[in-house]
């Protein structure tokens, strides 16, 4: 992983707040789809970076020009290849669920799309609201042929990461000023070889920005609390060092093996099966529900 890269985390792990200041105004593309559909005068923000072929969640935030995000809509998302000879019909249509934030600060759309082809890709919302308003926004994605993390249906790095017992300074662990100690009974690679499925959270709560990792922590810590019997639950802290950072994060050391998941943002969260092959991934903050969404397929 780019050291570089993840000393941006503050900047890339996204809350709806940072892109509403930052991908809504800049990274947009206005009708990226086909001149014979409507204009859009919506905005998509999304909130993922990440994306290549097969399967892929896309989270995203519907921003009004001047009124800011849209919450809670009935919204169905269109995906076009836009590369080649293709016909400008959708690929797919897909429903979408609004993820609310425990932080009270907004949520996003979220839903499983599928990219067959390497190359530029369109995705256009369809925002039916409750005041009987039926609009559109676009914008343009890139599908890469690989992710530069692990992927759906790829083998999970067996990453050495610290783990603690009763007694351990967990400072040197976890950056977080309230840890629940069963996130860090078991390291990667043990947990990834139990037999388990396991749900591996990379976040480092004490120097994140955005307030998007301590909620999430918590978010991994009450499932583990729910479920902690049947699947192992981990949070790994992105920096080998937290107790030396004291606030200056030019201090921080990334953790080695951190580095073997090439992450290029913070908070990921990965729910791993019991073979060790990554089932699902979330880029950004993920909700309880979606989380237990991804375990309940492998254990039901």
């Amino acid at each position: 992983m780019n050291i570089f890269l993840i000393r941006r985390i503050h900047l890339t792990a996204i809350t709806l707040s940072i892109v509403l200041a930052t991908l809504g105004c800049s990274s947009i593309q206005e009708n990226p789809i086909e001149k014979n559909i409507a204009p859009a005068d919506l905005r998509i923000a999304l909130a993922v970076t990440d994306l290549n072929l097969g399967k892929n969640r896309i989270a995203f935030g519907v921003i009004e020009p001047g009124g800011g995000p849209i919450e809670d809509a009935d919204v169905i998302l269109e995906t076009y290849f836009l590369d080649g000879n293709s016909d400008k019909n959708p690929v797919e249509i897909l429903a979408t669920v609004f993820r609310k934030w425990p932080t009270n600060q907004g949520g996003v759309y979220t839903t499983n799309a599928t990219f067959s082809n390497p190359g530029s890709w369109g995705i256009l919302a369809r925002v039916d609201q409750k005041t009987g308003d039926s609009r559109i926004a676009s914008a343009k994605i890139v599908i890469k042929k690989r992710s530069s993390s692990p992927y759906v249906g790829s083998k999970a790095p067996q990453s050495l990461t610290k783990t603690a017992s009763l007694g351990d300074d967990m400072s040197h662990i976890t950056s977080d000023p309230n840890p629940h100690m069963p996130l860090y009974t078991k390291s990667i690679s043990e947990a990834v070889t139990s037999g388990k499925v396991s749900v591996i959270l990379f976040a480092t709560p004490a120097f994140c920005r955005t307030a998007t990792c301590g909620p999430q922590v918590k978010t991994i810590a009450s499932l583990e609390i729910k479920m902690g019997d049947s699947v192992n639950f981990l949070h790994v802290e992105i920096y080998d060092n937290p107790h030396k950072i004291l606030g200056d994060i030019t201090n921080a050391e990334v953790s080695p093996e951190v580095r073997k998941w090439n992450l290029p943002s913070e908070p990921w969260t990965f729910v791993v099966d019991s073979k060790g092959i990554v089932s699902n991934r979330f880029e950004g903050f993920a909700t309880e529900g979606e989380i237990k969404e991804a375990i309940s397929a492998l254990t039901r």
